[in-house]
């Protein structure tokens, strides 16, 4: 099993979560501690139910539940660029980076279901 914080799925998450927090200050006031705010939690829970994914035997439930929080991920930096509140450059870098996480996370479920049906 390898370290959760050397997954891929990991480090791409977390690198999402930097950018986020190092934009929210250019956000304007009154969604800076609601918008940014909740995606900085939801990409912080993500984190951690990489960790736990990682560790426990049952992942599936987990990798289902962080392909949920991807789309909201999604759909929070989507409104973000259409509010104006980010530049459309900064937003297809980021969700390049959502949709990465999605990939990684659809592949690890692939993997899991196909070794699931083997056993």
């Amino acid at each position: 099993m390898a370290l959760y914080s050397e997954l891929p799925v990991y480090s791409k998450t977390y690198q999402l979560l930097c950018d986020v927090m190092r934009q929210t200050p250019n956000v304007r006031r009154e969604y800076r501690y609601t918008m940014c705010q909740d995606l900085t939690r939801l990409l912080t829970d993500m984190l951690v139910n990489i960790y736990e994914a990682n560790r426990t035997r049952e992942k599936l439930d987990a990798i289902e539940e962080l392909r949920r929080n991807v789309v909201k991920v999604k759909i929070y930096l989507r409104a973000m660029v259409d509010l104006r509140l980010t530049s459309e450059g900064w937003y297809v870098q980021e969700a390049e980076k959502a949709e990465d996480v999605s990939r990684q996370l659809a592949l690890w479920e692939k993997y899991l279901r196909g070794k699931k049906q083997t056993m």
